[in-house]
């Protein structure tokens, strides 16, 4: 498994937020704008982050949004993973980057299987595929995590289970670490939307959203 790697908060001089004005800010950060439609504020934001490459691995704007086809478009974590490097690199706060050599390109992979030589190739590949973008997803994670204090949490860490390894979840949990600060711990398994087992949609729109809204409220200089 490659190392997680993601850039720390470097020591400089405070940060004082102003909140900014609608008429500054852009569409996706507006407060007039999607008041009522947070999905399709964080489609806006992707559309905005992501390079024109990759838009196409998006729902078409030509059709209805929905949480399920937007899901499905990020399952993999590699969009996720480039849309928050951009989002931050537009940011007043530019640190906590994802190593972009980390970031496994599952959209490569699928356009080569599609091909005549692919199809031919390894049936083992959609296995290796699992595991790859449970790294990602475990990446974007930990940086929202480090970067933006969202208090997302392994079902191992919500129950005190111990990891896959045998070792304990870390004391004190999770849990009690997030009510510490006043936040309230969201369940997030990479390995189950990895393989878009129960719960996945679910656990990814609300991972989505928290993230959409920090990246919203830094953008407003709200935070």
């Amino acid at each position: 498994m490659q190392t997680l790697t993601i850039s720390e908060e470097p020591l400089a001089e405070a940060y004082s937020p102003e909140e900014v004005d609608d008429e500054h800010l852009p569409n996706w950060a507006k407060r007039t704008e999607f008041a009522e439609d947070p999905l399709g504020r964080a489609y806006a934001l992707l559309v905005t982050f992501l390079p024109v490459e990759l838009l196409h691995l998006l729902p078409s704007p030509s059709e209805p949004l929905t949480s399920t086809n937007l899901m499905l478009s990020l399952s993999s974590g590699q969009l996720l993973c480039i849309a928050y490097n951009a989002g931050v690199r537009k940011s007043k706060k530019p640190w906590g980057y994802i190593n972009k050599t980390a970031i496994h390109d599952i959209a490569a992979l699928e356009a080569e299987a599609e091909t005549p030589s692919g199809q031919d190739g390894n049936k083992e590949k959609p296995k290796v595929w699992t595991f790859r973008r449970t790294e990602n997803l475990r990446l974007w994670a930990a940086a929202l995590k480090l970067r933006y204090m969202i208090p997302l949490v392994t079902t191992s860490q919500l129950t005190g289970n111990a990891t896959r390894n045998g070792t304990p979840a870390s004391s004190p949990s999770a849990t009690t670490m997030a009510f510490q600060n006043g936040l309230v711990p969201n369940l997030f398994d990479a390995p189950i939307v990895a393989r878009r087992e129960h719960l996945w949609e679910e656990m990814l729109h609300d991972a989505v959203l928290l993230w959409m809204g920090a990246v919203v409220s830094e953008k407003r200089g709200e935070t």
